[in-house]
Formats: structure tokens, sequence, C-alpha cells
């Protein structure tokens, strides 16, 4: 009874351990694209309030998105 419970306590500790620990590897490892300084000229321009940005897709669709915040 004593080596269940001695291991069931050990097993719990390692499960919090283990989740901690990846957490903090998230932090740093962020899924998003690590934009490089030679990737500044194809960035879209910050558009102003209430301006209309259009885009065409690869069906020649206009797609049109009014800008109601910028940052």
């Amino acid at each position: 009874m004593i080596t269940l419970n001695l291991s069931l306590v050990l097993f719990v500790c390692s499960l919090f351990i283990s989740c901690s620990a990846i957490e903090n590897d998230l932090e740093y490892n962020l899924p998003y694209f690590q934009f490089k300084n030679e990737d500044t000229p194809n960035l879209l321009n910050l558009p102003e309030l209430n301006a209309r940005l259009t885009f065409v897709n690869q069906n020649n669709d206009e797609l049109y998105f009014d800008v109601v915040k910028s940052e």
C-alpha cells in the first residue's frame, strides 16, 4: 500500500513538472513567423482608419475589407 501511494505521488509530481516545462517552451517558441529585415518591403503598410482595402484572390474575385482598427 505504501509503495502504491509513493508511486502515485511520484507520478503526479512528474506530471506537474512536465506540464510546466511544456508551458515555458511555448513562450519562447511562439508559432508565429519570424520576419527578417529583407521581408520588410513585402509587408503591408498600416492602412488608414475607415479605408477600404481591395485584394484579388486566386479566382480573380475581389475581396473588400473595411479598416476599423489599425495597430
